[in-house]
């Protein structure tokens, strides 16, 4: 018996409608993955604003806080009477743990680092924490036109040679009348 096999035949329709929807199925995935990508990067971007915005704001509330404690120093007649009264008579003692007690309660509460009083000659002349009675050069050169002006000033953020750390200063210039001392 002759028997032919016969190869069976191609389904070529089959192959190119499989083709296509693979084809398509490859566009519609790339468009999708291009969406998305487009779609997280705009979410990204709102998400790093939001975070930048509120940064601020936080930056800008802490400073105005610290602005306002110093302005609340500044107008305290009572620091001010203290303060005068321990610079025209610094052998009192009692009178300077009072001070001091104060700059304590101010580093203490506010998280300063350290508080320090000076006269209009910008001498310290009472600090605490005790180790702490630097005025840096940079602030020395600004201090004459803060004291001129009156205003509570927050420094911007610098590291000098006898301050070796990166830090600010709050400068509260007290003041009567016409007299003027300096508290930092």
């Amino acid at each position: 018996m002759n028997s032919q096999k016969q190869k069976p035949a191609i389904p070529w329709p089959l192959i190119i409608l499989f083709l296509a929807l693979s084809a398509g199925e490859l566009v519609v995935g790339l468009l999708y993955y291009r969406h998305q990508r487009t779609h997280m990067l705009n979410d990204s971007k709102q998400e790093l604003s939001a975070i930048a915005n509120l940064m601020v704001r936080t930056l800008t509330q802490w400073r105005n806080e610290r602005i306002n404690d110093g302005n609340s120093l500044r107008e305290n007649m009572s620091v001010y009477t203290r303060f005068s009264e321990y610079v025209n008579n610094q052998n009192d003692s009692k009178l300077r743990n009072e001070l001091t007690r104060n700059l304590q309660a101010l580093v203490d509460n506010y998280d300063y680092a350290s508080a320090i009083f000076l006269d209009s000659d910008f001498l310290v002349r009472l600090n605490y924490p005790e180790k702490d009675s630097i005025i840096g050069s940079r602030l020395r050169k600004t201090l004459p036109e803060i004291l001129k002006k009156g205003e509570v000033r927050i420094t911007d953020i610098h590291r000098i040679s006898e301050v070796n750390y990166d830090h600010l200063d709050l400068v509260i210039p007290l003041s009567k009348k016409d007299q003027t001392e300096i508290s930092i």
